[in-house]
């Protein structure tokens, strides 16, 4: 019995094992660049640690095929025997690490929209504050105008009493509560003969 070439087999596995490292790198690239854009962003920071599990991951992965692959292609079957567990081993520990940053994720989302909520009360409570400090400053300058109008008006007000007062023909006195004479126009008092 006539077995198929492992030519084709081996050429895809080593050359998508160089493809993962280099797209995991080129995702970690990015991430750093968003990361450093925006540093305060949670979702750009947990993208970055996860791009670095996942390179770390697809380092461990595709070494440990090319590695294979040149190994069983060069005849030295038992060296990987001997290679294989360790291998695993580093590809157990970084596929946890990667599930790790995964499962965590969702508990760092809910701290980042419970951060971001109180961030937006803040800034909601900010923004009424200033409403109303502008409100109650229109109202300040608002208020002074009145009060310079009304003493206005009192002034003029003040000006008719006394010109009435003093220019009367017609007796016009004041008297306390005990009915005590407080004051009195010249006409009244030339009229009493005083």
């Amino acid at each position: 019995m006539n077995s198929l070439p492992m030519f084709p087999t081996d050429f895809t596995d080593m050359a998508g094992s160089l493809i993962i490292i280099v797209l995991s790198f080129l995702s970690l690239r990015y991430a750093y660049k968003l990361t450093k854009k925006q540093p305060d962003n949670f979702l750009w920071g947990f993208l970055f640690y996860f791009s670095m599990t996942l390179a770390a991951f697809a380092v461990s992965r595709a070494m440990g095929h090319l590695v294979k692959q040149i190994l069983l292609i060069s005849g030295n079957d038992e060296q990987w025997k001997i290679l294989a567990p360790i291998a695993g081993g580093l590809n157990t520990l970084f596929m946890t690490s990667l599930a790790a940053v995964t499962i965590y994720y969702h508990k760092g989302i809910e701290g980042y929209h419970a951060i971001e909520e109180k961030a937006d009360s803040l800034k909601s409570a900010n923004r009424e504050l200033q409403q109303t400090g502008s409100k109650l400053h229109e109202m300040n300058v608002h208020l002074e105008e009145m009060v310079e109008h009304r003493t206005q008006e009192l002034s003029a007000s003040e000006k008719k009493f006394r010109n009435f007062f003093i220019n009367s023909k017609d007796m016009v006195f004041f008297c306390d509560a005990e009915n005590r004479l407080v004051n009195m126009n010249a006409s009244g008092l030339e009229m009493l003969g005083y």
